[in-house]
Formats: structure tokens, C-alpha cells, sequence
């Protein structure tokens, strides 16, 4: 949609930034559950604080306005992930959680192919002005269901790192007294440094290489969440068994190819193949990062291990963006898919090294 105001490359590559520049607080953020009766009572009305702000969305024109809406309210995303992990690992069992939370993903995508399939024509229809303030409207009655959930208000812990201590400059300290999560989010920087420099790329592969149309788009998103619906049990299963971290190494290994066939694209058709894949891998790691934040947790909560992943993530997601729109240019904009593909193949050699260590994930 900001494509089609009329957004530069440089408000696309801000709209990708702007939600990993609020991953960077993510310790910050992780600190101010204390002052919540529960994680779950954080969990609300962090969702629910950036999701009402999409009502905002009926009042802008023009690429500016769009892109400024949507920047303040996807810089609150991340507030409330560090105490969703520290939800799921207390309302489902360690020995069934992979699949547990693969059949609420389930739920959650096909929810996203109704959406996805009816999404793209209204946008064509009545446009993002209605559109959006509706999701938001049902954005934040899902945070009131999520609200009732029971939770053990006093859970028994044993952890070191109290959350209220939390701090961003303590980021190197804690790294360096665990070297397995070091050589962990080392890797997993590499895999999304390469992901998030082509994600501002692939509005410009669409609109202006392939001319897609908010339906065909649409099209892509129904794919990909109809494959992630397909799998998500699959990797559920697989993380039960096998452990969430070595699953990570093998679904980081997948995110290379969508970014490969975006690379020798020279028709639709490929894209579709690229969706497909995209689906399936995401799937995996959607679960599966939940999964060895809890399992890398043997000093700190879980909580404390999903604020340092994200605070990473943060650092990549600032200035990725901005690398690969500078990187066109120097090079064809295919070229750049494919030397992100690169980057998350030796980003996945590096993760997969710390899953044989055999302390943590055996």
C-alpha cells in the first residue's frame, strides 16, 4: 500500500526499520513487567495499546501520513514478547508445548487465509482507510480474550536475573558469560541481517518489476499461510522431539531458498514457489524461537533470554534495511536477493553449530 501512495524506497526501508528500532528497548520493555499483576496483564495491554492505534489509519493520505501511522504503531510491537514467552512456558507443559502452540498457530493462520484472501479485494474495494481500522478494532478484542487466560500469579523461580534489573548496556556482559547463546544470536544475526535487507526490496520486486495488484499480493499471503497452516504441526512435533534449537538450524537453512527463487525470478509463477516456502519455514521458526528462548534459559527467565534475542534483533533490523536499498545502488536488484540468501546460509552454519552443544538441547 505504501508503494502503490507512492512511498520512496527509503519510507519502505523506514516502515522495516521501525519495528526492529523498538526491539532494541526490548531489556527496557522487559523491566516494566514488574509493574504488572501478571505477564499476561502486560501481554494486553501492550497488544492491545498497538493495535488501537491502527484506527489512526482512517485520517491519513498520502505516503508520509501512512508511513508515519504505521511507524509509531509497529514500534510498540515487540513491547510484549519477552512476557508471552514467559506465558507459554508456564500454561503448557515442556513435554507437549511444541505441539501445543503449533495448533494455536494453526488457528491463528487459517484466521490469516480468510484474511489474506478477502484482504487484498477490499483493499482494491473500499481501500486501507476502512480496512485497517476494522483490523484494529479486532486486534484488540483479541487482546481481551487473551486476557483471560489463568495464570499462576506467584510461579515458583529459581532464576538469577531479576526482570526489574534488566538493563540494554549489560547486552555484552551477558553474552560474553554464556557462550552458547553468544554463538547462538551470532548466527541468527547473520540469518536475519540477510532476511531484513531483502525485506524492503520485495514491495519493489512486486509493484514495480512484476506489476502486482493488491489482490495478487493477496494471492502470495494466502499461500504462504495456507503452508504454514500445513506445517505448523509438523514442526510442533518436531520441536517435541528433536528440541527447538536444532530445529531452528534446519528451518534457517529454508529461509535461503525463497530468497533464491526472488533472485532467478523471471516470471509470477516463481513467486508462488517463494510464498510456499516462506510459509513452511516461518511456521518452524515462529515456534520454534519460543522454544530455545526457554531452553537457552538455564541462568536468566525466559523473559530475559527473549529481551537479548530481541534487542538483537533490533540492532540488525536498524540498519539492514537501510544496506540492502544502498546496495542497489551497485547492483541489480536480483543480485541482492541472492547475496542475502548467501548471508542466512552461513548465518544457519553458525547456529547449527551451537545445537550440538549437547548441555543445553539434549
Amino acid at each position: 500500500m505504501a508503494r502503490q501512495l507512492g512511498a520512496t524506497v527509503w519510507q519502505i526501508a523506514l516502515l522495516t526499520s521501525i519495528p526492529l528500532l523498538g526491539h532494541t528497548l526490548s531489556l527496557f520493555w522487559a523491566s516494566r513487567q514488574v509493574h504488572f499483576a501478571s505477564p499476561v496483564a502486560y501481554v494486553t495491554f501492550a497488544t492491545a495499546a498497538t493495535r488501537v492505534l491502527f484506527l489512526g489509519m482512517a485520517w491519513v493520505s498520502g505516503p508520509a501520513a501512512f508511513v508515519a501511522c504505521a511507524c509509531l504503531a509497529q514500534f510498540l510491537i515487540p513491547v510484549h514478547s519477552p512476557a508471552y514467552t514467559e506465558v507459554m512456558r508456564q500454561i503448557y507443559p515442556e513435554s507437549i508445548r511444541g505441539k501445543a502452540m503449533g495448533s494455536v498457530r494453526m488457528v491463528s493462520s487459517f484466521s490469516t487465509m480468510l484474511a489474506a484472501s478477502l484482504g487484498g479485494k477490499l483493499l482494491d474495494l473500499i481501500g486501507f482507510r476502512v480496512v485497517f481500522p476494522i483490523a484494529a478494532i479486532a486486534g484488540v478484542a483479541a487482546s481481551w480474550v487473551f486476557s483471560q487466560i489463568r495464570y499462576p500469579m506467584k510461579a515458583a523461580s529459581d532464576e538469577s536475573l531479576p526482570m526489574s534489573q534488566l538493563n540494554p548496556w549489560d547486552l555484552p556482559k551477558l553474552l560474553k558469560a554464556d557462550p552458547v547463546l553468544k554463538r547462538f544470536e551470532t548466527g541468527f544475526f547473520l540469518y536475519g541481517f540477510g532476511n531484513l535487507m531483502a525485506i524492503p526490496l520485495i514491495p519493489l520486486l512486486l509493484v514495480d518489476r512484476f506489476q502486482a495488484n493488491n489482490f495478487f499480493v493477496g494471492q502470495l499471503a494466502f499461500v504462504s499461510a495456507a503452508t504454514r497452516l500445513g506445517f505448523l504441526y509438523f514442526w510442533g512435533h518436531r520441536i517435541d522431539r528433536r528440541g527447538a534449537v536444532r530445529v531452528i538450524c534446519e528451518v534457517l537453512f529454508l529461509m535461503a531458498l525463497p530468497l533464491f527463487c526472488y533472485g532467478i525470478a523471471h516470471d509470477r509463477w516463481l513467486l508462488f514457489a517463494a510464498s510456499a516456502i516462506s510459509g513452511c519455514a516461518f511456521a518452524g521458526l515462529d515456534l520454534a524461537v519460543i522454544g530455545a528462548m526457554i531452553a537457552l534459559a538455564r541462568k536468566h527467565p525466559p523473559s530475559a533470554m527473549m529481551a537479548i534475542h530481541q534487542t538483537l534483533l533490533g540492532f540488525r533490523g536498524v540498519t539492514a534495511p537501510l544496506v540492502g536499498t544502498l546496495l542497489l545502488k551497485v547492483m541489480d536488484l536480483q543480485i541482492v536477493f541472492l547475496l542475502d540468501a548467501a548471508l542466512i546460509l552461513v548465518g544457519a552454519a553458525l547456529v547449527a553449530r551451537s545445537a550440538n552443544n549437547r548441555v543445553y538441547f539434549q
